[in-house]
C-alpha cells in the first residue's frame, strides 16, 4: 500500500488490524506491520490450528501484544489484553 496523507502519521504509516473469527487453519502465514492488539481472534486456542506462522519485525510490539480476544481486546484502562497461549506456535523473525 502506498503512503498517502490519509494512511500516514507523524510516526510513519498506520499499522493494520484484523479480526480472525471462527475455526481458521493456516499453513504458511506471515504477520507484518500489525498494530498492538491488531490480530483479534474469537477463541484464545485458535493458534492450535496454525502451522508455519511467523511474526515479522515491523509490528507495534512483541508477539504477545499483537493478539487479543475479539470481544475483550481492550480493558477498562485502554490497555491491550495479551494472550501468551496464542503465541506458542509462532516464530519471531
Amino acid at each position: 500500500m502506498a503512503k498517502t496523507p490519509d494512511s500516514a502519521s507523524a510516526s510513519g504509516p498506520r499499522k493494520v488490524g484484523m479480526r480472525l473469527l471462527g475455526k481458521l487453519e493456516f499453513n504458511g502465514l506471515f504477520f507484518e506491520e500489525v498494530a498492538l492488539g491488531g490480530i483479534q481472534v474469537g477463541n484464545p486456542t485458535v493458534g492450535d490450528f496454525w502451522k508455519n506462522v511467523a511474526i515479522g519485525r515491523n509490528n507495534e510490539g512483541e508477539p504477545d501484544k499483537l493478539f487479543a480476544v475479539a470481544d475483550k481486546a481492550v480493558n477498562a484502562n485502554g490497555e491491550v489484553l495479551s494472550n501468551p497461549q496464542l503465541n506458542k506456535n509462532l516464530k519471531k523473525h
